[in-house]
């Protein structure tokens, strides 16, 4: 049985955090593509912002953590490519185009939930959308 993947956000409102979105698809979480491709997606776009926090950093240890966060935005994307490229559909190339898209829809989420946690709480992992998404992405980075 599929997990009920939601479409990915057209607004701030739309995302909820990785850790509720496990909570209702816990069963499908290791075995259902499309759910093991939506949290990829969710993965790819978190490391993008976090990785836009830190644009314009020079020391060196900042670029190596902005290149690291980087590293496993591409990671995750390829982890939904691949899961798309194993699907059964005919038009492969529009389906990755819209994963881009998607990552680059939820990013823009993420990059604004970050900004206004900021604003509000002094840092941006005072979010519990982007601190718990945070946590599962890595957990699922160590597999």
């Amino acid at each position: 049985m599929s997990a009920t993947v939601p479409a990915c956000a057209q607004s701030e409102t739309d995302i909820v955090s990785l850790n509720e979105f496990n909570a209702k698809n816990s069963d499908a979480m290791a075995t259902d593509p499309p759910t093991l491709q939506y949290v990829a997606i969710r993965c790819s776009a978190l490391y993008v912002a976090l990785a836009k926090a830190l644009d314009g950093e020079t020391a060196p240890d900042r670029v190596k953590l902005m290149n690291n966060l980087l590293d496993k935005s591409t990671n995750s994307f390829g982890t939904a490519v691949n899961i798309e490229r194993r699907s059964p559909t005919k038009n492969t190339d529009a389906n990755i185009k819209d994963i881009s898209k998607k990552v680059q829809t939820l990013a823009y989420i993420y990059v604004d939930k970050m900004k206004d946690a900021r604003l509000r709480m002094g840092s941006f992992w005072e979010d519990k959308i982007v601190s718990g998404d945070y946590k599962i992405c890595e957990a699922i980075m160590k597999r």
